[in-house]
């Protein structure tokens, strides 16, 4: 802890600390995953065979290049059950998933401040906040996809900028448009150090999940088995969420000793 507040971290110790806080509370975050992870994987995996059995009569890339075949498609209705699946998706995703990176955020910090580390205690907190961050996730949502639309550069943009607002919610109990102004606040000064660790945690987000597909990839052809799939992966990944969390805490500890204030932890 000491050393998250008194100097600037590098990405390889961040990762060796978000490993060990993984490894020493992985039970934890199984739980976490499992009590929040598996309605959402339920949903997923619903919404992924609605699109896979709409398009189960040819090839995508087929469907997409061919005119005749794009037709019958749209002809047929089918495209509205995919688009609907896909936005099921998408919101699941971008609203959802994110409570299990605040619980399990919200247990790294406790175990960073060396307090008992609960899975019910840290998923009443993510839920209690659940609200907060739906709002806010929503309006990054829109002004990430907005952004994306006008030559993506702007999208990229607030994808950095609003990296944070996750962390700002469940450590500071920072408000909607707080959060997002904070996350942008902890940014300035070093947009394109920190555009480098958000794009190096979702590549190793990627290949968290492309290493559980390639192993387990067998058991999707069961509804059950993608559940457990993406469970999987869900577990997988709240090792990058303590390595964010880490990023998040010591960016944090370093602005605010720069600007004479006090330490988050």
């Amino acid at each position: 802890m000491n050393d998250i507040n008194s100097r600037e971290l590098g990405l390889f110790e961040m990762l060796a600390m978000g490993f060990d806080i993984f490894k020493k509370n992985y039970r934890v975050f199984f739980t976490i995953t499992l009590i929040i992870g598996i309605p959402v994987s339920i949903i997923l995996a619903f919404a992924g065979r609605i699109i896979v059995n709409s398009i189960s009569s040819g090839d995508v890339m087929s469907i997409l290049y061919n005119e005749e075949l794009f037709n019958n498609l749209v002809n047929s209705g089918q495209i509205k059950n995919i688009l609907i699946a896909y936005v099921v998706m998408l919101v699941m995703q971008a609203l959802f998933l994110p409570l299990v990176t605040m619980a399990v955020a919200d247990a790294t910090g406790d175990y960073l401040k060396n307090e008992a580390v609960s899975a019910k205690k840290s998923i009443l907190n993510s839920v209690s906040k659940g609200t907060v961050f739906i709002a806010a996730a929503i309006i990054n949502l829109v002004l990430c996809l907005v952004g994306s639309m006008f030559f993506v550069i702007p999208g990229l943009i607030f994808t950095v900028w609003f990296y944070f607002f996750t962390y700002e919610i469940i450590y500071n109990n920072s408000g909607v448009i707080e959060s997002l102004a904070r996350s942008k606040a902890l940014i300035k000064g070093s947009f394109l150090k920190m555009a480098v660790y958000v794009l190096f945690l979702n590549i190793l987000s990627v290949m968290i999940d492309n290493f559980v597909s390639l192993i387990l990839g067998f058991l999707t052809y069961l509804a059950a088995g993608e559940v457990f799939v993406r469970t999987i992966m869900i577990f997988g990944e709240t090792y990058v969420v303590c390595v964010a969390s880490i990023l998040y805490l010591n960016r944090k500890a370093m602005v605010d000793k720069y600007n004479g204030e006090s330490d988050i932890l």
